[in-house]
């Protein structure tokens, strides 16, 4: 009888200091609440002061950015380096879309050799490198045309052949995905 006894009255004490704790959280989370709506203020009046701050910046360099287009067109990131690149002309363009086919016709991989994937990147960085000097200069004519240095007619020419090249290198590294086969 003991045992029910101390039993009985652990749990009615149980029961009473649970029942007497303030479980009105309705303070706290009032607190909180108000917290993010002040968080919410301050992060959209650092938008707007972002945005306008860029207005401005983007008003005061109108002039400047036209003149820095061809700058920053040429300037490429490959990787974590910085590499400045100038603009290459079609013939340029064109060889080194070819070399490229060739380096991809001739990559063998070897199934037991584990520098197959290393070869890949290799050559696949070599592509995207040949893409960006492609996007480059179809950006450079873009430009030319807009100033009037050359005509619709050369535009579109040139634009044509850019087009032809992009597709003959993505036709390259097509095969170069099928003969590794990897698909990035």
């Amino acid at each position: 009888m003991k045992p029910r006894t101390i039993l009985l009255i652990a749990t009615i004490s149980t029961l009473i200091f649970t029942g007497c704790q303030n479980n009105d959280l309705s303070a706290e989370n009032q607190s909180l609440k108000q917290q993010i709506t002040e968080l919410q203020q301050k992060i959209t009046e650092l938008e707007q002061q972002i945005q306008t701050s860029l207005q401005n910046n983007a008003n005061e360099q109108g002039t400047e950015n036209t003149t820095n287009m061809e700058t920053v067109s040429s300037n490429t990131l490959n990787h974590s380096d910085k590499i400045t690149t100038s603009v290459y002309t079609t013939e340029e363009l064109s060889t080194m879309v070819d070399e490229f086919i060739v380096s991809v016709g001739s990559a063998t991989p070897d199934v037991n050799n584990s520098g197959n994937l290393d070869q890949f990147f290799s050559l696949k960085r070599e592509a995207d490198k040949i893409d960006h000097a492609l996007e480059s200069y179809e950006n450079s004519l873009e430009d030319q045309y807009r100033t009037g240095t050359i005509s619709r007619d050369e535009y579109r020419n040139l634009d044509e052949e850019i087009e032809q090249l992009e597709e003959l290198l993505d036709s390259a590294f097509d095969r170069l995905e099928i003969t590794y086969g990897l698909d990035d």
